[in-house]
């Protein structure tokens, strides 16, 4: 049974810093979002999505990856 849990928590540790890096990295892209505001040029704007989009995409997967392994870790402890 100790072996379970300290798997299990290792890859809640690790899902835990995926989440965290690729959240930092989404405050970081929103940041530069907030300062090509006064850029008129569309290329900022283009590439401030194209930064964005594929951060929002992967937290969103992991996140969710996350989730469903915390509810069947759940079930398959209580088996």
């Amino acid at each position: 049974m100790e072996k379970e849990d300290e798997e299990i928590e290792d890859a809640r540790k690790f899902i835990f810093m995926v989440l965290l890096i690729f959240s930092l990295v989404t405050i970081v892209i929103a940041s530069l979002g907030f300062c090509f505001k006064w850029c008129k040029n569309r290329c900022f704007a283009c590439l401030y999505g194209t930064l964005l989009f594929p951060t929002w995409i992967i937290v969103i997967v992991v996140g969710t990856l996350s989730t469903l392994a915390s509810v069947a870790s759940t079930d398959a402890i209580e088996n």
